[in-house]
Parts: structure tokens; C-alpha cells; sequence
């Protein structure tokens, strides 16, 4: 988990800063191609999120005002940095295509064209909304007062925003939800488990998957990639307990779940890519390797010579940002790379 702490102040809106950038190979075992490993160092004590799109890298820093309060658009070919935007509080939930920028921030979720123009309230009914966002869609569990929780669509481009479904727990576990080549993932909690539910945006058809039996049956931070949907799983979800947990393997086609960690162990992040996984282990340690059900094999901060505090998958659904802040140093690292 990462602090909001003090950093450089940043320059007035508009201004560039050259940062020095350097890149680094790393050799894992993850097939025939080892990912290349690109190193980019900020001056900044603390950063939240980080993604890529196209040649630019999207990052959230504390400005020196102790909360994550500012968005930088830094260009990994000149190694130039501009603000995007700065807000009073924490921008937090951070995604971003081609096209948009989402994020949350005071309870409200915001959309802007990533080529700029005024910031769109979607909604002001929460906090902590973590939307999913693909081409001009974004989806989200909004949850206005007097209203059952509900999933909702919203097209960005033409403003049309539409009901995907009713959730019946909307707790913090099932919050996050991921849209990927058209289908919209999310879990949900009933008839004592959880479930699966892949909803394709084009034809409106759901498609329910309820968790087997097991002891970690209620899902959360749902990821998919092909038949494989990846889940950070728990044994209840009436209290919030991060260290009893399992991240589990459901197979859509075979309707089987396969545990990843053993009885005990917990993770503090997970995110998949083409055929790949990634890990933050609960040492902070992050850890690559095939999406096939497996532990992640590959000790990717031993390569690195670094554990992290984070890491994201960007838009196009295989650059993974990887970071780590220095307090001391007022030094933020990030690692980018490929998980196929």
C-alpha cells in the first residue's frame, strides 16, 4: 500500500521538466520472448497510479502537499513531463485509453478527453468506485442514495448511460470490475457464494458463474484473460480480513476453480496480462509467470534489485507499470514492461 507523502513541488500548469530515464533488460522465464524491462526514476516522494498509452506514461504524484494530488503525462521518448490536471485531494482509481482519462476523486468520478477539455461528473455517489474503462465506455457499481447498488454503462462519446445489472452485495470485495475485448467482469455475493458474472456489452447476454465449493468462495479484484478469470478470493465478507485470503484460477470453459496460493499466504496485488500473470507477494516482492494456474515462477524484484509497492496494467492489456517511492531519496521508480 502506498502513503501519500510530501514531494517536489511542481511546476505551473503547462510547463515541461526533463527527467533522466534509463532502461534496463531483465531475463525471466516468461516463454520464448523475455519482457524488456524500461526503468523511469521522477522526483517525487510518493505516486499512486501509473499507466501507459502509446509512447506516454500516466502518473499520479503528491505535489508536496502530502496527498496523491497531481496527474503528470511524461513522454518515454523525449523523457518530458507536463501536468495533466491537479485537484485539492487524492485522485485515486486512475484509468486511461487513448481516448480518456477517468478517475475519482471526493466522492465523485470524473472523465476528461486525454487531449483535453473540461472534466464530466459521472457520479457522486461513493467512494473508492474503481471503474473499468475500454474504447468510449466506462462502467462502474454506482450506488445512489435511495437506490439498490446497480452496475451501470456509460458511453463516454455520445453521453447515453444505461443499467447492466442490480448487484446484491456491494461491498468492497466486488467493487472492481475490468471490461476487456467487450465483456464487462464483475463479482457478486449470493446463495451463500460468490460469482463470476461476464457480461458482453455488444449483444447484452450475462453469462453467471458461481464459485465451487471451497473456503475462499467469495471473489474480489476480478481479472480476465481468454478462458481464465484470476481473483483475489475470501473466506467471508461481513469483515474485512486482507491477510485471509487465496488468489485463485476459474476456468469459464471447464467451470473449475484452481487454487495459486497455498493456505496462509496472501498478496497484496495481482494483475494478468496475455497468458501472464504478476504478483506483489506479501513481502512486497513482485513475481511474474504463466497464466496457467501456476505460482508465478519468476522473482522479478530479485532481477531488479527492487521490491514495489505497486503495480497496473494499462489499457492495452499487456504494458505493466510496476513502482516504487522513496521517502528519504524523493525518488519515485517505476518499472514498465510486458506481461505476455
Amino acid at each position: 500500500m502506498i502513503a501519500a507523502v510530501g514531494a517536489t513541488a511542481l511546476c505551473a500548469a503547462g510547463c515541461t521538466d526533463r527527467h533522466d530515464a534509463k532502461s534496463d533488460s531483465a531475463k525471466l522465464a516468461l516463454g520464448a520472448k523475455p519482457p524488456h524491462v524500461r526503468t523511469v526514476k521522477l522526483p517525487f516522494r510518493a505516486y499512486g497510479s501509473a499507466r501507459v498509452v502509446g509512447s506516454d506514461l500516466f502518473v499520479t504524484v503528491d505535489s508536496g502537499t502530502g496527498l496523491l494530488d497531481t496527474l503528470l503525462r511524461y513522454d518515454l521518448g523525449t523523457g518530458r513531463s507536463a501536468k495533466v490536471l491537479s485537484v485539492k485531494s487524492d485522485i485515486a482509481w486512475l484509468s486511461v485509453n487513448e481516448r480518456w482519462l477517468v478517475w475519482e476523486s471526493e466522492k465523485k468520478l470524473y472523465a476528461q478527453p486525454v487531449g483535453g477539455g473540461a472534466p464530466r461528473v459521472l457520479a457522486a455517489s461513493r467512494e473508492a468506485y474503481g471503474p473499468a474503462l475500454e474504447g468510449d465506455t466506462v462502467a462502474w457499481v454506482d450506488h445512489e442514495e435511495g437506490s439498490d447498488p446497480r452496475i451501470v454503462a456509460f458511453d463516454l462519446k455520445t453521453g447515453a448511460k444505461r443499467e447492466i445489472a442490480r448487484t446484491h452485495v456491494a461491498e468492497f470485495y466486488n467493487n472492481f470490475m475490468q471490461i476487456r475485448d467487450g465483456k464487462l467482469l464483475w463479482t457478486d455475493i449470493y446463495d451463500g457464494t460468490g460469482h463470476y458474472v461476464v457480461y458482453d456489452l455488444a449483444t447484452s447476454v450475462a453469462q453467471d458463474y458461481p464459485m465451487p465449493e471451497a473456503r475462499y468462495r467469495y471473489p474480489g479484484y476480478a481479472v480476465r484473460s481468454g478462458d481464465a478469470v484470476y481473483s483475489i478470493n475470501f473466506d467471508r465478507y461481513d469483515q474485512w480480513d486482507w491477510s485471509a485470503q487465496q488468489v485463485g484460477r476459474y476456468s469459464v470453459g471447464k467451470r473449475s476453480y484452481t487454487p495459486v496460493t497455498k493456505q496462509g499466504e496472501y498478496v497484496n496485488a495481482l494483475v494478468v496480462g496475455d497468458g501472464a500473470v504478476a504478483i506483489i507477494d506479501s513481502e512486497q516482492r513482485l513475481r511474474v509467470g504463466s497464466a496457467d494456474g501456476s505460482y508465478p515462477a519468476t522473482d522479478l524484484s530479485a532481477a531488479l534489485g527492487s521490491r514495489v509497492d505497486a503495480i497496473q496494467i494499462s489499457s492495452d492489456g499487456v504494458t505493466a507499470v510496476a513502482g516504487v517511492s522513496s521517502q528519504e531519496r524523493a525518488e519515485t521508480t517505476l518499472f514498465i514492461f510486458e506481461l505476455r
